[in-house]
């Protein structure tokens, strides 16, 4: 974009006022069952569809020296934020060189910031994304204000703010007070092609934010689902286990709906559930029923049960939710689910027998750090919920449900991670975490009564995503993840110790990988491959040589 335009485009911010919130309560209703409620603000962001990155492994560098501490915070800031929330994954961040062919190219500048294009038109771009860390021009001076009640500007806040939208139109979405149907001033540059849903007052991409340059620099709840939408999620496939040889998983897809896919010793079965979601699905066996949970365009939750048929969609809890569910077993035709609440706490609902609780437990205090990403969350032998989830200050915190109260929400050290947390109890007693850390390799730590050891590096191979584990035995652990080279590792633990990495699939895949182990010699790994279509591979004592299967579904 040249430079006299986006000049322009800025000056918009200041055309702001208040709008109501951004879910409309509305539902649909067919012949045979009540569907999740399609809100017209289900897609906030206002999409170049033609230059979204087909790979979403996007390198970047930086085009200007010097500034690293400013440099290392624009860092965390998308750590916290796109890549906390899609399957997007900024790689690099070293000085451009001629090296350098594929990816996003940056220069700092105090001018005001701007991205030239939208998306793939930025490849390779010499200042292609232009950030201000300093905001001290006449010029650039007025983009970063005295905030109301204060006596001083938050640099700090400002940049993050517009390096977070500046990434954002390199990941291909244009500004949301550019759409046509803007309420705030004229649209200046038309970019996108694809204008879903209302416009959204509290997108990050939005100039005309309600609360101005005071917004906490943090994605809406609609500008998760549509990265997500376009870039999927970290791990789309959900799983659970049915049996010994048995399991289900749930897969969401490019047409609208969620696949729910069981396997029964080795025969798969297919039903399609015909719905517009907002989140990657969680699934859960309770003994009785298969339960499915997805985020509905309405930001609720909504849940169906399958025991050979579907039940309808049932609205869950008393209030809406933001990014993925995580659901697990507790006992028989017991079934609880924690989520991210709208004021960045965590949410729980439980099943009992057929019939949900009415209203969420918030996890936490009010006006804490947000919770970012996806949390993780296992039911112990004695009836207790373990759960770890990330905060925006990119570290790890834990929580515990017993006797049917949460317990205060503990910071599990001050090590900042870059992935959302795999949990598991290998005995029903222990817990054993992992995550992926700010140098890309995998640490682990253990809690062994009430006690958590420090964290752990595995190596310094580096991946990519979150990884996924499994525990076959009381007596070993399974980790796999996406190799840097899109293929599928694995490393595994027995009294022994650990043994080094190997490569089960060399061919390449998208987003991160579910495994689920149904018996002691049974291992399924499932991955998103580059065709969009899931696949299959299975250890039975030895991965032996055969190819990953297709299961013939594209999803996201």
């Amino acid at each position: 974009m040249p430079h006299s335009q986006r000049r322009a485009t800025l000056r918009n911010r200041w055309c702001c006022f208040a709008l109501a919130g951004s879910f409309a309560l509305t539902g649909c209703l067919d012949d045979q069952e009540i569907e999740p409620a399609t809100s017209s603000s289900s897609d906030d962001l206002f999409v170049f569809t033609p230059q979204i990155w087909a790979n979403s492994d996007i390198p970047v560098c930086w085009d200007s020296p010097g500034r690293d501490v400013d440099k290392a915070l624009v860092r965390d800031a998308l750590r916290r934020t796109w890549e906390a929330e899609a399957n997007i994954h900024f790689t690099g961040f070293a000085r451009c060189d001629g090296a350098f062919h594929r990816g996003l190219r940056v220069r700092v500048a105090d001018e005001p910031p701007l991205t030239a294009g939208l998306g793939q038109i930025n490849n390779n771009a010499p200042g292609g994304i232009v950030l201000n860390f300093d905001f001290d021009t006449a010029e650039t001076r007025p983009l970063c204000p005295v905030e109301p009640g204060s006596l001083s500007r938050d640099i700090n806040h400002c940049r993050d703010t517009f390096a977070i939208r500046e990434f954002g139109r390199g990941l291909g979405f244009a500004h949301e007070n550019d759409r046509l149907d803007t309420p705030c001033g004229v649209p200046n540059i038309l970019e996108g092609n694809a204008t879903v849903g209302a416009w959204d007052p509290l997108s990050i991409m939005n100039q005309c934010h309600p609360g101005g340059n005071g917004r906490e620099a943090r994605l809406s709840p609609t500008d998760i689902w549509g990265a997500q939408k376009h870039y999927g999620a970290h791990r789309p496939i959900a799983s659970t286990v049915r049996g010994p040889g048995r399991f289900a998983i749930a897969t969401r897809t490019i047409a609208p709906g969620s696949d729910l896919l069981t396997l029964d010793g080795a025969s798969w079965s297919d039903t399609f559930a015909n719905n517009e979601i907002t989140s990657a699905p969680a699934v859960v066996d309770d003994g009785a029923a298969v339960h499915l949970i997805v985020r509905g365009t309405d930001g609720f939750l909504w849940s169906r049960r399958w025991d050979g048929g579907w039940t309808a969609f049932t609205r869950l809890g008393n209030e809406p939710v933001v990014g993925s569910p995580v659901a697990v077993k507790r006992g028989f035709r017991r079934v609880d689910v924690v989520v991210r609440g709208t004021d960045a706490r965590l949410r729980h609902l439980s099943l009992s027998g057929t019939t949900w609780a009415a209203s969420y437990t918030p996890i936490g205090v009010t006006n804490a750090i947000p919770f970012i990403g996806t949390p993780s969350m296992v039911a112990r032998s004695n009836g207790r919920l373990d759960l770890v989830a990330r905060r925006a200050d990119n570290r790890l915190y834990a929580a515990s449900f017993a006797n049917g109260l949460w317990g205060a929400v503990q910071q599990l050290g001050t090590n900042n991670v870059a992935s959302d947390a795999a949990l598991v109890s290998s005995d029903g007693s222990n817990l054993a975490l992992f995550v992926r850390g700010t140098d890309d390799a995998l640490f682990t730590r253990t809690l062994v009564g009430s006690t958590w050891t420090p964290f752990l590096q595995l190596g310094p191979n580096a991946f990519r995503g979150v990884p996924s584990v499994v525990a076959r035995t009381a007596n070993s652990l399974d980790v796999f993840v996406r190799g840097t080279d899109g293929a599928l590792y694995t490393k595994s633990w027995s009294p022994a110790g650990w043994t080094d990495y190997s490569q089960v699939i060399a061919d390449a895949f998208r987003a991160s990988p579910t495994a689920i182990a149904t018996s002691s010699t049974r291992i399924d790994v499932l991955v998103r491959g580059t065709d969009d279509q899931p696949y299959i591979k299975t250890w039975l004592g030895v991965w032996g040589f055969t190819a990953a299967v297709p299961l013939a579904h594209q999803f996201k």
